[in-house]
């Protein structure tokens, strides 16, 4: 099966769906996990290698990083506002 992630930002979560394949006449996703992550969850990117998520949370000024198979959390980065500017 084919499986997208999701913010919802106003929920604070991210969600793993299930996505029927294109050979199906109808599109009926299924959430098969979420997770609550940091305030405004708004960018998600998927790490090279597949294996990892990135979320940016906006308003806590995070990032979370999940496994992408069963969003379970591995890492939060907080205090991002702290970190240097780069130019």
């Amino acid at each position: 099966p084919q499986h997208v992630a999701v913010t919802l930002t106003g929920s604070d979560e991210v969600l793993r769906v299930r996505t029927p394949g294109p050979f199906l006449r109808s599109f009926d996703p299924v959430i098969e996990q979420r997770v609550k992550v940091g305030a405004g969850p708004r960018g998600i990117t998927l790490s090279p290698d597949g294996r990892r998520l990135w979320v940016a949370c906006e308003l806590a000024s995070e990032v979370w990083v999940l496994q992408a198979s069963t969003l379970v959390v591995e890492h939060r980065i907080d205090n991002l506002f702290l970190l240097p500017t780069m130019v």
